[in-house]
């Protein structure tokens, strides 16, 4: 939370491995996390959702939620078939309602939002940050997200960011210190 130009999207490039931290650290679980590339952000269990989706809009449900990690047959080729089992349980399993088939680019903001948080939930991320996910929403959409955020935190364990006062604060604590 934070007026314009309090740093949300730059804290939010520093977790997704876009951006570099002057200063202070970034902490998970207990444990300092070092993030300097995107693939050490997802290796750390984190999931960044931005405002602008990031979603191929010509592609399925299935597809994106699986794009860059596809399961592959014994011949080494994309397995379709476990790709629809594998989004049609995930979506099952959050109580969305989308087929997997369905073209991303015919759904509307909310159900995209939605695919975005099974594609961060596939990946088993600890910590999902959302940028202004409800800026666009109706108020039944937002409702139906805020469950979704819900149950999602209740079944795969908490997923919460704190940002204390100030990060240089942190700078010499140890890594198992918590904040209140």
């Amino acid at each position: 939370m934070g007026e314009n130009g309090a740093g949300k999207s730059t804290l939010l490039k520093i977790l997704a491995g876009a951006a570099r931290a002057d200063e202070g650290v970034i902490e998970i679980s207990g444990e300092i996390a070092q993030i300097h590339s995107p693939r050490e952000s997802q290796a750390n269990g984190i999931a960044v959702i931005y405002q602008e989706l990031n979603l191929a809009n010509d592609l399925s449900v299935a597809e994106n939620i699986y794009v860059g990690r596809e399961p592959k047959t014994r011949f080494g080729t994309v397995d379709f078939r476990a790709m629809r089992t594998g989004s049609a349980g995930l979506l099952a399993s959050l109580g969305i309602s989308i087929s997997p088939d369905a073209i991303v680019g015919d759904l509307n903001i909310a159900l995209r939002q939605m695919v975005e948080i099974a594609k961060a939930l596939l990946v088993r991320a600890r910590v999902v940050v959302m940028d202004e996910p409800t800026s666009s929403l109706t108020e039944e959409e937002v409702e139906t997200l805020l469950s979704l955020v819900r149950q999602a935190q209740r079944e795969r364990g908490q997923r919460d960011l704190r940002v204390p006062p100030h990060a240089r604060d942190l700078r010499d604590r140890r890594p198992n210190h918590r904040d209140a």
